[in-house]
């Protein structure tokens, strides 16, 4: 399961680097990474499912805008 996981990470990252392609070529390298960190955590499964289960819908649009 954990390695499921990885790989799930692994595409998720590829694909995120993939349509934010200009964006990161704009950017510093060193910014690059924190970038793609942040896009990666509020992406996540996880960053949905914590919104889901502790705030109502409109709160949770305004946490994402």
């Amino acid at each position: 399961m954990e390695q499921q996981d990885r790989g799930r990470a692994g595409r998720a990252r590829v694909q995120l680097e993939a349509v934010f392609a200009a964006e990161f070529a704009a950017q510093p390298e060193g910014r690059r990474a924190l970038l793609l960190a942040g896009l990666e955590t509020t992406t996540s499964w996880e960053a949905w499912q914590h919104l889901r289960f502790t705030r109502n819908p409109e709160e949770a649009r305004q946490v994402m805008a």
